[in-house]
């Protein structure tokens, strides 16, 4: 992977090349654990579905506002994010939102770098 994305926060897995096949595997069996565990996203502790949750937190830990975003873009960004931190459920995943700065600076960059580069090819 280039230094400079690396040195930028921008890889999800940064390891010798000998142990990146046991962790693309890792990911690929947590993927979609969001989708498979649960067809609609379940409430979390305060009654808000699950997935506004993450949105809400995005938006005070990082200033970006994902609401606007369409619903399957952002369940798919989300079950990544929980896929390469091998979360299985969404209440984990807040959880790690909550705890750490570093996770919603990731989530809020993959996000918005997954969108820009869709914007780009569509243009």
């Amino acid at each position: 992977m280039p230094r400079s994305a690396i040195n930028a926060g921008l890889g999800d897995a940064v390891a010798p090349a000998e142990e990146l096949a046991p962790r693309i595997l890792a990911f690929l069996r947590h993927l979609p654990m969001l989708a498979r565990a649960q067809p609609a996203p379940t409430p979390i502790d305060d009654g808000r579905n699950g997935i506004d949750k993450v949105v809400t937190l995005l938006r005070e830990r990082t200033g970006h506002d994902f609401s606007r975003y369409r619903k399957s873009a952002r369940v798919r960004r989300i079950e990544r994010r929980m896929g390469l931190r091998q979360l299985p459920k969404l209440a984990d995943y807040v959880r790690l939102l909550r705890q750490s700065k570093v996770e919603a600076g990731c989530a809020s960059r993959s996000a918005r770098s997954a969108v820009w580069s869709m914007s780009m090819t569509t243009s």
